[in-house]
């Protein structure tokens, strides 16, 4: 009974240390996928960044090209009354 109890023990100590073995080599793929992704999401929210940062400058000439094309008509109009 007592050989049995310890080849049960040992047999348990053998397959914590495999899962441990494991665990450990899953956790440390899962930091470097995470590393990864989060390094691939840093760089599309940067290049969407100065993608939109481009759309609002341009944008934003339009806006003063209206202003002013508007100022220059209504000054055309109160010129003429």
């Amino acid at each position: 009974m007592r050989a049995e109890i310890k080849r049960l023990d040992e047999r348990i100590s053998s397959i914590d240390e495999k899962l441990s073995t494991k665990i450990d080599s899953l956790d440390k793929t899962l930091h470097a996928r995470i590393a990864f992704l989060d390094d691939k999401l840093s760089a599309r929210i940067d290049s969407l960044d100065d993608k939109l940062s481009v759309r609002i400058d341009s944008l934003d000439d339009k806006l003063k090209l209206l202003r002013a094309e508007l100022t220059t008509e209504i000054k055309r109009i109160d010129g003429k009354n």
